[in-house]
C-alpha cells in the first residue's frame, strides 16, 4: 500500500517582523506630525486668552481713568528715570489694580496671569506725566504683544524678540 504524503507547503498565518516594524514606524511618524500640529492650536488658544485679558484690563483702566482722572500705579512698581526726572512707573497688574478695576465695574474672576505660566503676571507701565499706559504679555512663538491705547481703541503691536 502506498503512503500518501501531503506535498502542499505549510502556510503560516501572521506578519513577519519586517512588516511589523514598517507599520509601527509609519504610525510613529503620523503620530508625531499630529502631535506637533495640535501643539500649535494650543498656543493659539492661549494667545486668544491673552488678547481677551488685555482687552478686559484696558477697559477697566479706561473706566478708572474716567472716574479718578488718572491711571492707577502698578503694584510694587519701580520708577524709570532719565537725567533725574521720572519717566514712567512699571511692574505688574496685581491685586490692588484688580480691586480698582472691580470697583470701576470690570469684574475679573481672578487676577489675570499668563495662561501658560500662571505665576507670571502681565506687565503694566504708566507714564508719570500724562495719561498713557502700556500692557505687555509674552506672545507664543518668541514674539511680544504690547497693547497701547490710542483714542480708546484697542491696538495690538506684534514684534519679534
Amino acid at each position: 500500500m502506498k503512503k500518501i504524503t501531503n506535498t502542499t507547503p505549510k502556510t503560516y498565518k501572521g506578519f513577519t517582523l519586517v512588516e511589523l516594524i514598517v507599520v509601527i514606524t509609519i504610525l510613529v511618524i503620523l503620530g508625531t506630525i499630529g502631535f506637533v500640529q495640535l501643539g500649535s492650536f494650543a498656543g493659539g488658544a492661549r494667545d486668544s486668552s491673552r488678547v481677551s485679558d488685555l482687552t478686559n484690563i484696558s477697559k477697566g483702566l479706561d473706566i478708572t481713568m474716567i472716574k479718578t482722572g488718572a491711571y492707577p500705579n502698578p503694584d510694587n512698581s519701580f520708577t524709570v528715570t532719565c537725567s533725574g526726572g521720572a519717566l514712567w512707573t512699571q511692574w505688574t497688574i496685581g491685586d490692588s489694580i484688580v480691586s480698582l478695576l472691580g470697583a470701576g465695574g470690570v469684574k475679573l474672576s481672578k487676577k489675570p496671569t499668563d495662561p501658560l505660566f500662571s505665576a507670571k503676571e502681565y506687565t503694566y507701565s504708566k507714564l508719570t506725566y500724562g495719561n498713557i499706559y502700556e500692557l505687555k504679555v509674552d506672545w507664543e512663538g518668541d514674539s511680544v504683544v504690547s497693547h497701547t491705547p490710542s483714542n480708546s481703541s484697542l491696538t495690538i503691536n506684534i514684534s519679534s524678540i
